[in-house]
């Protein structure tokens, strides 16, 4: 019972007054009141949206440079798996298309191999 008197009273406890733009105050529970609240809550809203958004971009930057840097280093390891013809090699690297490669190339030299 005391939760529901405590959130009900939060629910009641609004703001005195709405100060505008211009400075000038409002009663919060006036039409103007009202509006301006509405407004201040969705800039708010706006603006923590931008910065999760900012956020994000700034994670996926982190997370596409990291996969070109891990994704040159394993292109590496095929090279030099094909070149040393290294099945063990292959099974080092990660990205799936990249092992895929490596072993699809080990194959086809294995293939040419044994058709000289």
């Amino acid at each position: 019972m005391a939760l529901l008197l405590s959130s009900c009273n939060s629910f009641l406890d609004t703001k005195k007054e709405v100060i505008t733009n211009t400075g000038n105050k409002i009663n919060p529970n006036s039409k103007l009141g009202k509006e301006k609240i509405r407004q201040d809550n969705l800039l708010k809203k706006n603006i923590a949206n931008e910065k999760i958004k900012k956020i994000n971009e700034e994670k996926q930057k982190k997370i596409q440079e990291e996969y070109s840097k891990k994704s040159t280093e394993e292109n590496l390891i095929l090279a030099k798996a094909t070149n040393e013809k290294n099945t063990d090699l292959c099974k080092t690297i990660t990205i799936p298309d990249i092992k895929e490669s490596c072993e699809n190339n080990l194959i086809i030299i294995k293939a040419v191999d044994s058709n000289n």
